[in-house]
């Protein structure tokens, strides 16, 4: 009989701070996960996703939803001009993906977080582990590279410090591994070159797939116990009742 599927939930975290406009990969570091989770929300099978930007604060773009399309226009317009706050604080954005995932019922809760790890903050391992308690998986995706680049502004040049020396940034890769163990899921890193993204697409599927019809999952029911009662009962007659009569030659 049908019974209701709970499916899955999935919070998409980006980091948007100006280290993200780094060219260390193509076409910039955002616009690099941009096109990698716009490619994981249109594979996704029937759920429900948010969307939560942060520099150094966090801010809720959207409430988990089944509306890919709003969703996809939010995440193409997320940018460091859109957030109130500079720098790079994780935990932030961790605990307000935890709070929108607090009244999930889904049966798969998963949390994917965008960034180049440079965190300025602290208590973002324990907001990991707060999320692992919760039931939801925390995937950490890296986006840069190892070798120290400068952050491009908007307006052209490159960011400086206090003194006039350029800002560089590099991907904290160790950062980011960290993280994700502590959040019970996976660390990769996003390339131009392929899409490391599949994995979280497979275990959110893959919960999604046994629900067979979206809202429905089917449950065998066993009636061989009754079929076989049934012919006991008749074998039961049988033997109490007379063969008939006996035919007289």
């Amino acid at each position: 009989m049908p019974a209701p599927a709970k499916g899955a939930d999935v919070v998409l975290v980006v980091d948007a701070s100006l280290s993200m406009l780094a060219q260390d990969v193509a076409p910039d570091r955002l616009g690099l996960a941009r096109r990698d989770l716009r490619r994981l929300v249109d594979s996704l099978g029937p759920s429900r996703i948010g969307l939560v930007g942060f520099a150094g604060s966090a801010i809720r773009q959207i409430p988990l939803t089944e509306d890919r399309a709003a969703l996809a226009t939010l995440l193409d317009a997320l940018g460091p001009d859109l957030l109130p706050t500079a720098g790079t604080e994780i935990a932030p954005a961790i605990a307000t993906a935890r709070a929108m995932m607090e009244r999930s019922q889904a049966s798969r809760k998963v949390v994917v977080l965008v960034t180049d790890g440079g965190d300025h903050g602290k208590g973002s391992t324990d907001e990991a582990q707060r999320l692992a308690q919760l039931g939801v998986e925390l995937h950490v995706m890296g986006v840069g590279g190892p070798v120290a680049v400068p952050i491009p502004l908007p307006d052209g040049g490159s960011k400086q410090d206090g003194e006039g020396n350029i800002v560089t940034v590099r991907l904290e890769s160790e950062t980011l591994k960290s993280l994700a163990e502590a959040g019970r899921g996976r660390y990769a890193e996003l390339s131009p070159k392929s899409w490391n993204l599949a994995p979280v697409l497979v275990s959110v599927n893959t919960v999604v797939a046994q629900g067979g019809k979206p809202g429905m999952r089917l449950e065998r029911i066993d009636r061989f116990d009754w079929f076989l009662v049934a012919a006991m009962i008749l074998l039961a007659i049988e033997l109490v009742l007379p063969h008939g009569r006996k035919r007289t030659c």
